[in-house]
Order: C-alpha cells, then sequence, then structure tokens
C-alpha cells in the first residue's frame, strides 16, 4: 500500500515541472473531498492521457469533451465513491462481471471495485472521495491493470 502510494507520487511528479505538478499533489491530497477536476487530473495523469504540468481543470474539460461528466456536474463539485469508481474503470478499461459489463454505470463500477478489494467493504457509494483514498484507489487500480490504461 505505501509502496503503491509513493509509486504515484514518483509518477505524477517525475517531470522536470516538480513545483506545479507536487503543489496540485499536495492539493489534492489535502482535500477531504477531491473535486471532479481533482479526481479527472489524478485518473488521467495516472494513465499517461494527460500532462503532469496540465491543471486539473483541463483533465476535467478533457472528460467533459469525451461525454464522461455527468450533465449538471461543475468541475469543483465533489465526486463521490461511485463517480470515481466509474472513471477509474472507464480510464483504465478495468474488466467487470456480468452486471458491469452488461449495465456500465457508476453502481455497478462501485460493486466491481469492492469485489477486486479496490474499497474497503464497508464503503458508502454516496461518500465524497478524499484526496489520500483517491491516490489509494487509483495506486490499486494501477497496480492489478498496469497495461489496460485507456485507448
Amino acid at each position: 500500500m505505501k509502496k503503491t502510494c509513493v509509486a504515484v507520487w514518483l509518477l505524477l511528479s517525475a517531470s522536470g515541472l516538480w513545483a506545479q505538478s507536487s503543489s496540485v499533489l499536495d492539493e489534492i491530497i489535502e482535500n477531504k473531498s477531491i473535486s471532479w477536476s481533482q479526481g479527472a487530473y489524478l485518473a488521467l495523469v495516472g494513465s499517461g492521457q494527460l500532462a503532469e504540468s496540465a491543471s486539473p481543470q483541463q483533465g476535467f474539460e478533457q472528460l467533459s469533451q469525451l461525454g464522461w461528466i455527468p450533465f449538471f456536474t461543475g468541475p469543483d463539485s465533489h465526486i463521490n465513491l461511485s463517480d470515481y469508481s466509474y472513471l477509474l474503470a472507464r480510464i483504465w478499461s478495468v474488466k467487470g462481471g456480468y452486471l458491469y459489463t452488461a449495465l456500465p454505470s457508476p453502481r455497478y463500477a462501485f460493486r466491481e471495485f469492492k469485489f477486486q478489494g479496490y474499497l474497503p467493504g464497508g464503503s458508502d457509494p454516496g461518500a465524497d472521495v478524499s484526496g489520500a483514498e483517491a491516490i489509494r484507489m487509483l495506486g490499486k487500480v494501477m497496480d492489478a491493470n498496469p497495461a489496460l490504461g485507456a485507448k
């Protein structure tokens, strides 16, 4: 677990733009509930689809253009566990069970993430995601699916 968090931190801060990505990551880690833009930033940078020097707003805009952000959601809206699970599942092309495969949605992505051990068993799908929790989840997805970043 600690090794995964360190690996994610190194991945996000490996470039010459250390101060930019480090300050963004510090801000995310300190949050008790991250925003959609911060969740998009983590997931996209982790999968290599967004430059570390980009802003969380740019990550949000990229996912908005793909149609992956709910219609009435703003970049500063808090993201909950089921939506963040779905975001990671889509970006990382996580394979799921029958229900997730047949009906891909935040509900079934959350259930799949609990089943695969990316989330603790007693997690609430509607709970806000803390920065530390978001990085832990991303690390677990990256460990389990190293070559499956989105296409």
